[in-house]
């Protein structure tokens, strides 16, 4: 099975995360956005890796921080998004889901599973942490922009768009704020000066 474009993917991640508690993939953002569907997917492959069972979905944080840190260290899938963005957006971009989901599919894709939902991690005793021995990055991945089309890019360039959108947007914010404190400012100004005429 070929992945190709956004549904395509998303129904892949349907598939490999059906029957795990509280993991309903609906979209390729705000479905992702407690980490529990990564989770999901790299323990349907590597139960070893991830105690499924002891993860809760209000710890969005660590379930995202988990799932990054282990497929950046065991699975060789470069981080491309981060657990405090995962907390602070309500809606993660969906780009840059999609784009990191597309790692595991590439990953996982002629893959036996594993686990599944209610095996028990062999790990589960032990407290879940990645490894601190780092292992090397993939050089290249497939992004996908907002009409499906893949195209191969290098990891340090997508962590710089990422970067530079963020900070775009805060210019964007700060300029709307800026703008809005002028035009009040001049406002109170110029019926301050219509007063004393």
């Amino acid at each position: 099975m070929a992945v190709r474009g956004m549904r395509a993917l998303q129904q892949w991640c349907k598939v490999q995360t059906a029957g795990y508690q509280n993991v309903a993939v609906r979209d390729m953002s705000s479905s992702w956005r407690d980490g529990l569907a990564f989770c999901a997917i790299i323990h349907k492959y590597r139960p070893d890796l991830i105690d499924f069972d002891s993860l809760s979905k209000e710890n969005v944080y660590d379930n995202n921080k988990l799932a990054f840190d282990i497929a950046e260290s065991e699975l060789g899938i470069p981080a491309l998004l981060e657990a405090s963005d995962m907390v602070a957006l309500k809606v993660p971009d969906k780009l840059s889901v999609m784009t990191y989901v597309a790692q595991y599919y590439d990953y996982f894709k002629g893959r036996k599973p594993g686990g599944g939902p209610g095996i028990k991690s062999p790990r589960s005793t032990k407290r879940q942490t990645p490894p601190t021995s780092p292992t090397p990055q993939a050089k290249k991945f497939l992004l996908y922009d907002e009409d499906d089309n893949p195209k191969k890019v290098h990891v340090s360039c997508y962590r710089h768009v990422i970067q530079h959108k963020k900070y775009m947007f805060l210019i964007i914010a700060y300029t709307s704020f800026l703008v809005c404190y002028i035009r009040d400012s001049h406002v109170m100004i110029s019926s301050m000066c219509n007063r004393h005429n």
